[in-house]
């Protein structure tokens, strides 16, 4: 945080279990995005998504190896995430968790 100069740490936290996640997001954060590697109808872009945003609490979702399942990210769409495209390669997920954030910040002008 020092070396960046950021006034706090973003706060990471551990695994815990999808439907708890989903129901407890909206409550914790102003937008909540889920990267989801659906037909582009389902999906936003970051832009999109993040149009119009200016509150600092901002929720990430990232899924396991594999992806989300239709399921999951219809559950996550009904809890009130939005499903963003992370653009049109399929990244590892050790990969999209320090990617998603990254372009995030490249979104917001925060770089």
């Amino acid at each position: 945080a020092e070396q960046s100069h950021r006034g706090r740490l973003p706060e990471l936290r551990s695994p815990g279990l999808f439907r708890d996640l989903m129901q407890s997001a909206g409550a914790e954060n102003a937008l909540n995005l889920i990267a989801w590697e659906a037909p582009d109808e389902r999906r936003l872009t970051l832009q999109q998504a993040l149009s119009g945003f200016a509150d600092s609490s901002l929720g990430l979702f990232v899924g396991p190896e594999g992806g989300f399942s239709e399921e999951e990210a219809a559950e996550a769409r009904q809890a009130g995430l939005k499903a963003v495209s992370l653009g049109p390669r399929i990244l590892r997920m050790e990969t999209a968790a320090v990617i998603f954030p990254a372009l995030v910040l490249h979104a917001l002008n925060e770089f």
